[in-house]
């Protein structure tokens, strides 16, 4: 099952303050060993609701408001998305969760309500349901009438560091990677130097099923005397190739 624990807002987030660098730290030990153990789907944190809108539905009408908006709004600073067994496990490793502001707060847990887990209401059901649209993919390919289904899963981050610091960092991941590469499943691996940021290295990886990269996690056993990463933003994607999407662009 799926879960998304969401980090409450309150004054400092809505001011745009990060946290201090040690509670930076210790979160990106506990994303660490989220993934570690198969459980991180993602991670994120939010700008504050100034820089956010809300559209309010009225039957036809559609209003928009500009931020910001007040933290007792119930506001989400951020979030995860977990894959565990039962709530009880969920809870269980948020609980082992730095506290996200460093003055107190509150974490809420809630189920993703998964397509299929419950039955649909009889009107729901029975009611008709309209044509999909062709997708790009099946549009582009008239020898392939059905759209490709999801046959990679990518993870793409950037970590940031301090500029001094990068070329001993990617020193240190280099080990990490060869073995990632040898691993079961992996179509790619890499973690490199940002070719215009000095303090920011990009990752990649590519994984065949959700299950072979979940295998990596467990025991990937990251190093333990790198440099420190001061920020990290990394995203989880279900894709399908069709071709090479980049081949125009790079004149192949």
């Amino acid at each position: 099952m799926r879960f998304m624990a969401m980090v409450r807002a309150n004054a400092d987030s809505e001011a745009g303050t990060l946290p201090d660098g040690r509670l930076l730290v210790e979160l990106e030990r506990f994303n660490a060993e989220l993934a570690r153990a198969g459980v991180l789907l993602a991670a994120e944190g939010l700008q504050p609701s100034a820089r956010g809108v809300r559209v309010r539905f009225a039957e036809a009408r559609r209003t928009v408001t500009d931020g910001p908006f007040a933290p007792e709004d119930g506001l989400v600073a951020g979030f995860w998305l977990l894959q565990a067994r039962t709530l009880e496990e969920a809870v269980e490793w948020i609980k082992r969760c730095p506290d996200p502001h460093g003055t107190g707060g509150e974490i809420e847990i809630r189920p993703v309500r998964e397509a299929g887990g419950e039955p649909l209401p009889a009107r729901v059901r029975d009611s008709p349901r309209p044509a999909a649209p062709a997708s790009p993919a099946a549009a582009s390919d008239p020898q392939d009438g059905a759209a490709a289904a999801p046959d990679e899963v990518v993870v793409e981050g950037r970590l940031y560091l301090h500029p001094g610091q990068r070329h001993a960092y990617l020193a240190g991941c280099a080990p990490m990677v060869a073995r990632a590469r040898r691993q079961a499943g992996c179509l790619d691996f890499s973690i490199s130097a940002d070719t215009v940021d000095p303090g920011r290295v990009n990752l990649i990886e590519r994984w065949d099923s959700e299950h072979s990269l979940a295998a990596w996690r467990r025991q990937a056993d990251p190093p333990q005397d790198l440099p420190e990463v001061l920020h990290a933003e990394v995203r989880k994607h279900r894709v399908a190739w069709s071709g090479d999407p980049f081949a125009a662009s790079f004149g192949r």
